[in-house]
C-alpha cells in the first residue's frame, strides 16, 4: 500500500475524512424540515457521486498493471468505507421520512376506508390500515366483502330452511291434534243409546269447538303466511342486494385489474388521466414533459 500512488485518486484520503466529518453531522428535524432533508439529499448525493468517481479510478488503476491490482482493490476499499457507511446512513434519514409522510398522507384516507370496513363488521386498527398502499387496502376489502357475502348467504339459507323445518311440524302437529279430536268424536257416537243426549250435546259442543278452532287456526294460517311471505320477500330482497354488490364488486376488482394490467401504478398515478363515456373509460398516460 505505501508503494502505490496515491495521486491519481480524487478526491484524496484526507479530503475525504474532512468530507465525511462535514456531512456527520446532517440531520432531518422532522417532515416539515425542508431545508434539512435536501441539505441531507444533496450530502448524500455529493457522497454517491465520489464513491463513484473512486470506484472508476479504481478500476483504471487495476486496468493499467494488473500486478497491483490487490494493492488498488484494498485502497478502494479503504477509501469508499470512509464515506459508504455515511452515504447509507443518510440514505436511511431520507427513508424514514419518506415513510413518516406515507402514514401522513394514508391518514387522510383512514376515515373512509374505516367505514367502508365497518360496512362489512371488519375492525382493525389504525397502525394496520396506515402500513396498506391504497391497492393493498383495496385487495383487503375485497377479499373481506367476499367472505362477508357468503357468510350473509348462509344465514339467508339457513334461516329459509328453518321456516321450512317449522312450517312441516306445524301441518304434523295439526294432522295429529285433528285425528285425536276424530278419535274422541267416534267413541262418543259409538256409546250407549241411553247416553244419546249427552253425546248429542257433546257433539254440537264439539262443532263448535272445532268452528272455533278453525277459526282460530284459521287466523294463525292466514297471519304465519303473511309473516312468510314478509320474510321471504325480505330474504329475497338480501340475496338480491347481495347479488348487486357482488356484482359490483366483481366490477371493481375487473377494474382495478384493467388498470393493472395497463401499467397504472400507484407510484405513478400522476402520470395517468382518465376520460369516461356511457360505455367506455379511456386511460391517457403523460410520456413525457418539456420544460420551455
Amino acid at each position: 500500500m505505501e508503494n502505490l500512488s496515491i495521486e491519481k485518486f480524487s478526491p484524496k484520503k484526507a479530503e475525504l475524512a474532512t468530507l465525511a466529518k462535514q456531512y456527520q453531522s446532517l440531520e432531518i428535524k422532522g417532515i416539515n424540515d425542508k431545508d434539512g432533508y435536501l441539505a441531507v439529499d444533496e450530502a448524500r448525493k455529493d457522497l454517491k457521486s465520489k464513491r463513484v468517481e473512486i470506484k472508476k479510478t479504481g478500476k483504471e488503476l487495476r486496468a493499467e498493471a494488473l500486478k497491483y491490482q490487490k494493492d488498488v482493490i484494498l485502497l478502494e476499499n479503504e477509501l469508499v468505507d470512509i464515506i459508504e457507511p455515511l452515504e447509507k446512513e443518510l440514505l436511511d434519514k431520507q427513508d424514514v421520512i419518506k415513510q413518516e409522510k406515507l402514514i401522513v398522507e394514508r391518514e387522510i384516507l383512514l376515515p373512509n376506508r374505516k367505514t367502508e370496513l365497518a360496512k362489512i363488521d371488519i375492525n382493525i386498527s389504525d397502525d394496520e390500515l396506515l402500513l396498506m398502499s391504497p391497492t393493498d387496502f383495496t385487495t383487503f376489502l375485497n377479499l373481506k366483502k367476499e367472505e362477508y357475502y357468503e357468510e350473509k348467504e348462509r344465514i339467508a339459507q339457513e334461516r329459509e330452511d328453518k321456516i321450512e323445518a317449522a312450517n312441516a311440524k306445524l301441518k304434523y302437529d295439526k294432522d295429529i291434534e285433528a285425528a285425536k279430536k276424530q278419535e274422541r268424536i267416534n267413541n262418543i257416537k259409538e256409546a250407549d243409546e241411553d247416553k244419546a243426549r249427552l253425546i248429542k250435546d257433546m257433539e254440537e259442543k264439539a262443532k263448535i269447538e272445532k268452528q272455533d278452532l278453525i277459526n282460530e287456526q284459521k287466523r294463525k294460517d292466514d297471519q304465519r303466511i303473511e309473516d312468510e311471505r314478509l320474510e321471504k320477500e325480505r330474504i329475497a330482497n338480501e340475496k338480491e342486494r347481495i347479488a348487486n354488490e357482488k356484482k359490483e364488486l366483481q366490477s371493481k376488482k375487473k377494474y382495478q385489474k384493467w388498470l393493472e394490467d395497463s401499467g397504472w401504478t400507484e407510484k405513478d398515478s400522476n402520470n395517468f388521466s382518465f376520460q369516461r363515456s356511457e360505455t367506455e373509460v379511456f386511460m391517457f398516460k403523460k410520456c413525457a414533459t418539456y420544460k420551455i
